[in-house]
């Protein structure tokens, strides 16, 4: 829950940089710049107020940051921000709904001019998979709009709605498909022009299914 609320923005990423008069600048809780100097191996002391920040080391490079005696920040990189990750699965469900529209209107069109409107293995592997990963998300935005504001305070006392078990499953289920996917191509022996596009689907396939489980929205994993 609380990797979601980051990606959704209700808890924010901090960010550290240097002002331009030479300190290290970080957000105070109303969003001012609040300005350190450091007063120790690895202790900042703020001069604008009473506040410290310390840092920890591992491997030459700094691992973590502790905002208080009781919690830290761990130093993320720069494609696991919450800023890249949610722009990389707009895009990628963008393009998942791109591939359904494509099929739907597709098919009346073959209808219309008398074609063959059958889908080879290939292009159903991809139809079905791109309508798992946009399910998921349906599932999990109108769960989530069906859930009573107390059990967001009181933090799911009477479990987690079904909804999310389902939803959260299905990505596993693209992930078999994905593997069938890669398999098919393989056996079809298509050339590198032909199966340029399919090759691309399991690739991103493959990217958006780690995205999802690094949120934790891809089987229930604590």
């Amino acid at each position: 829950m609380s990797k979601i609320a980051v990606m959704m923005g209700m808890v924010g990423e901090m960010s550290l940089w240097i002002t331009d008069d030479g300190y290290l600048g970080m957000p105070d809780h109303t969003g001012a710049t609040r300005r350190l100097v450091r007063v120790d191996t690895l202790l900042f002391a703020s001069i604008d107020d009473d506040y410290h920040l310390a840092f920890r080391e591992e491997g030459g490079r700094i691992a973590h940051v502790f905002t208080s005696g009781r919690s830290s920040l761990e130093r993320i990189r720069s494609w696991e921000r919450a800023s890249f990750q949610t722009l990389f699965l707009i895009m990628a469900l963008l393009i998942f709904i791109g591939i359904i529209l494509f099929y739907m209107i597709r098919l009346p069109v073959c209808v219309l001019r008398k074609q063959d409107a059958r889908l080879g293995a290939v292009p159903m592997l991809v139809l079905t998979a791109s309508v798992l990963y946009v399910l998921q998300m349906l599932l999990l935005f109108f769960g989530g709009l069906s859930i009573p504001v107390y059990e967001l305070f009181s933090g799911f006392a009477y479990g987690v709605p079904g909804v999310f078990y389902a939803a959260n499953l299905l990505p596993w289920a693209g992930l078999v498909l994905t593997m069938v996917l890669v398999i098919t191509l393989i056996r079809s022996g298509r050339s590198i022009v032909a199966g340029f596009l399919p090759v691309l689907f399991v690739l991103l396939s493959f990217a958006y299914l780690a995205s999802l489980h690094y949120w934790n929205l891809c089987g229930w994993h604590f």
